[in-house]
């Protein structure tokens, strides 16, 4: 990272530790350039996506600063209510910027862990363009920190390159019907970390779609009425035979499928809604533990996840799932949730990660836990700040787990947190 410092004629200069309270938004590739001749801003690299360290200058009422949050690698930048500043964008870094006075307590820390932008506009605005994301549900990160996101109404799969916001289309045209080139309010996706296929729950077409790399138009590989009659399909997943797994959403039951198509069996619900350990209501995304052993299920009706075992092939199917998230009924309890949409399972801790969609908020669940524990988001509180989400729609680890990333639906954009 380039270090550089601003020194003008300064006088009587000391180092602050600074907190932020109020946001007033944030600028991405920019460096502070302060016109005012007593204050010092030194640029240092502790941090990989941010400048660090916080001056204060008692020379005059000026009052400005940049502070690292190594937790997440974010900056912030303060100021006081006088004194303006100035935005050049000629360095490679994250900003968060707010202002407060030279007398307010800055002790204070921010009420949700701030975020990185990783794919749309990022304030708040819906987009069609290569930029810009419309309603992000689905996420799927690779290896090499390449980024999958599908768009519910942008009716395409978006794939970034690791520190790139400049998506490229590799499912769907971008439009709404039943063609081959089309989704009609897709709502989860898997990529084949192997081959980059990308396999699409098209939710009105009661299909799943694939489209192989660098394909023009897709495939439907299960969604034909004479085999099987779907109801609206929410979530898919495959697990290491290539074995698909459907979520069928107001038949609420998963089946499972050959990698060719084949209806195999139903591994998890009745065909009919319930609330007991037998039934599901309105299943969405879906995801396996690191053995492929157990799939777990935001069973998004019943405000909670569950666990089930999965059979082997020729073997019977187990009747009953495990709740290991939620299940106490909607509500902002740390052992609640509110019609969660994703879950992505810990493949080194199996730990549970929730995407609590009506509760604005991400929640880790260890393993035999009771409660869960807020990782990102406010509760309760949807907004387009960097600490917020608004319906957020799917949650997934890097594979190094070391960020999670977000799906934020109704911001329109993706957020990265450090776990």
């Amino acid at each position: 990272m380039v270090r550089s410092v601003f020194m003008l004629f300064v006088v009587a200069v000391n180092f602050v530790t600074i907190d932020c309270t109020t946001r007033i938004g944030y600028i991405y590739n920019a460096t502070y350039v302060s016109n005012d001749t007593v204050t010092v801003i030194t640029y240092r690299n502790t941090c990989s996506e941010c400048i660090c360290y916080a001056f204060f200058s008692n020379v005059s009422s000026s009052y400005v600063g940049l502070n690292c949050y190594k937790s997440n690698k974010t900056c912030v930048l303060f100021a006081n209510y006088s004194t303006p500043s100035t935005m050049n964008t000629n360095l490679n870094s994250t900003f968060i910027f707010i202002k407060k006075p030279p007398t307010q307590n800055t002790t204070a820390v921010p009420s949700g862990p701030i975020a990185v932008t990783v794919a749309g506009y990022g304030n708040g605005e819906a987009g069609n363009n290569a930029t810009g994301l419309f309603s992000p549900m689905a996420i799927s990160i690779m290896a090499n920190g390449e980024l999958y996101v599908l768009e519910r109404n942008g009716n395409r799969v978006q794939h970034f390159f690791p520190g790139s916001l400049i998506g490229h289309t590799v499912a769907g045209d971008g439009t709404s019907g039943t063609g081959p080139t089309q989704f009609d309010q897709a709502l989860d996706i898997y990529v084949d970390p192997l081959n980059r296929s990308v396999y699409v729950a098209d939710f009105i077409n009661n299909r799943i779609q694939l489209w192989v790399a660098n394909a023009t138009v897709g495939k439907t590989i299960i969604g034909d009425p004479t085999l099987w009659n779907p109801y609206y399909v929410s979530g898919v997943q495959l697990d290491a035979q290539g074995q698909i797994y459907v979520s069928d959403y107001y038949n609420s039951q998963v089946s499972r499928w050959s990698r060719n198509g084949t209806y195999q069996i139903v591994v998890a619900g009745t065909g009919t809604y319930g609330s007991d350990n037998q039934t599901l209501s309105y299943p969405m995304q879906t995801d396996l533990d690191a053995n492929g052993t157990y799939l777990y299920i935001a069973d998004c009706n019943n405000h909670r996840i569950q666990k089930w075992k999965l059979p082997k092939n020729g073997s019977t199917p187990l009747t009953a799932g495990i709740t290991v998230a939620g299940g106490n009924g909607a509500g902002l309890a740390a052992n609640q949730l509110d019609s969660p949409y994703g879950v992505y399972v810990s493949k080194k801790t199996g730990a549970i990660y929730v995407a609590d969609t009506n509760n604005h908020r991400i929640q880790r669940w260890a393993v035999g836990a009771s409660y869960g524990t807020t990782l990102a988001g406010i509760n309760g509180s949807g907004g387009v700040d960097m600490d917020q989400l608004n319906l957020p729609a799917g949650v997934a680890l890097d594979p190094n787990e070391t960020y999670i990333y977000v799906a934020d639906q109704a911001n329109h954009r993706v957020q990265r947190f450090i776990l």
